[in-house]
C-alpha cells in the first residue's frame, strides 16, 4: 500500500515515484492487493499460472533487500548456486525461463539440454517481441548451448511468444492470448495463460 517494492531499472530506490503511488491507491488496485491477486509483471502472471501445479521457485538476485514477486526465492551463495539448480532441475515439473544472453543463462540452458526432458522447458520470449537484434542474441546463445535454432518468426509475430519443445527439441511458438477486456481491471492480468500454455502442459504431462 505504501508503493515498496523490489529495486528495478524502473525504481531503484526501491520505492514507487509519487505519481505511480496515486495510482496504486486506486479502490480496484486496494482490493488486489489486500487479496494478494493480480500480475504486474509477466514473471507473476506466469507464476500465477503454474501454482496449481505446484510450488514456484526462482533463485534470488544477490543482496536484494526485498524479492520480486513472482516466484518464491532462494538465495544462495556464488560457489553454491549451480549446485541448487541442478538439483531443482531434476525434480521440476517444468522449466521455466526468461533467458537473457549471460554467462549465467548459457550455464543453464547447457545444463539443460543435458539433464532436463525437452518436452519440460519453456522460454518466454516476451521482452524479445519487436526487438529482433537482441532476439538475435539470445538466438546465438540458444544454438550453442541448446543445439536449437530458435524461429527466427518471434520478434515479428503479432503478440509475444513463448517457445517450448517436442522430444527432439523442435521447437514449437505459441503466440500469448488475451482475456476479454472487461476482466483486465478486476484481474490486473490481459494474459490467457490457460488457453496460451495449454499445449505445453499437456505436451509436459504427456497428455491432457
Amino acid at each position: 500500500a505504501t508503493g515498496i517494492r523490489a529495486r528495478s531499472a524502473y525504481a531503484p530506490t526501491g520505492r514507487t515515484e509519487a505519481g505511480e503511488l496515486l495510482l496504486s491507491a486506486h479502490p480496484m488496485r486496494m482490493l488486489r492487493m489486500l487479496g494478494d491477486y493480480g500480475a504486474g509483471s509477466s514473471e507473476e502472471s506466469i507464476a500465477r499460472h503454474f501454482e496449481r501445479h505446484g510450488p514456484v521457485i526462482a533463485i534470488g538476485k544477490p543482496g536484494e533487500r526485498l524479492a520480486s514477486p513472482g516466484a518464491a526465492r532462494m538465495y544462495l551463495t556464488d560457489d553454491s548456486w549451480q549446485d541448487a539448480i541442478t538439483s531443482e532441475l531434476e525434480r521440476a515439473q517444468a522449466v521455466v525461463m526468461q533467458p537473457a544472453p549471460s554467462e549465467g543463462v548459457r550455464w543453464e540452458l547447457s545444463h539443460i539440454r543435458s539433464s532436463v526432458a525437452p518436452r519440460r522447458v519453456l522460454l518466454c520470449l516476451v521482452s524479445y517481441w519487436n526487438d529482433p537484434e537482441a532476439y538475435e542474441e539470445l538466438s546465438s546463445v540458444v544454438a550453442d548451448t541448446l543445439g536449437v535454432d530458435l524461429p527466427r518468426c518471434v520478434p515479428y509475430a503479432r503478440r509475444p511468444a513463448f517457445v517450448y519443445f517436442d522430444d527432439a527439441w523442435t521447437p514449437r511458438v505459441q503466440e500469448l492470448s488475451y482475456t476479454h477486456p472487461m476482466l483486465w481491471p478486476i484481474t490486473a492480468d490481459a494474459a490467457d495463460l490457460e488457453y496460451s500454455l495449454s499445449g505445453f502442459v499437456d505436451n509436459m504431462r504427456d497428455g491432457p
